[in-house]
């Protein structure tokens, strides 16, 4: 019985954040703020930071037109307070442009809060396809909030969102 359990919880995407990540061929792992996650080693990264504290950094596919598959981590410290709010408003900007999101709360080590949210945000006006992505929304001890999103397009399935989420790691 119970590893029937362990296998219906891996073979639902259950990720427990701990212990050593299997690094997929072709990803390279990355480090933000006290957080390390993998990447598809081809993606480039740009990134801005705001006066606020906010730092954001999209990667993709340089050769891709359009948007296409990406992975994006933004970090912003002392942001406990604020943390519910974050997490709330995400979810309506998606709602708001007929976008689903299903929530989820997880648990991460090292962390005092966390959601894992499945999102679809149909094509629009002006957008190639649709796009489908899995957000992780954490709250580390020191009051710094984490999202890590990974996603693809209908057009471009050339990221394992799966895998980009599961590899999530608060350090130290």
């Amino acid at each position: 019985m119970v590893v029937v359990a362990v296998l219906v919880a891996v073979g639902c995407g259950r990720h427990d954040y701990s212990g050593k990540v299997d690094v997929p061929k072709g990803y390279s792992t990355e480090r933000a703020d006290s957080v390390s996650f993998v990447r598809p080693a081809a993606f480039r990264g740009e990134g801005l930071e705001t006066a606020k504290g906010l730092k954001l950094t999209r990667y993709g596919d340089p050769a891709a037109k359009g948007q296409g598959a990406f992975v994006s981590v933004s970090t912003l410290p002392g942001a406990g307070a604020r943390f519910d709010t974050l997490v709330s408003d995400s979810r309506s900007v998606i709602v708001s442009t007929n976008g689903k999101v299903k929530l989820h709360e997880v648990d991460v080590p090292g962390a005092t809060r966390a959601y894992r949210s499945e999102i679809e945000a149909p094509k629009q006006a002006g957008t190639p396809s649709a796009v489908h992505s899995q957000q992780l929304q954490v709250l580390l001890r020191d009051g710094t909030y984490v999202s890590l999103t990974a996603g693809t397009t209908d057009d471009d399935d050339s990221v394992d969102v799966d895998a980009v989420l599961g590899s999530f790691r608060v350090n130290g």
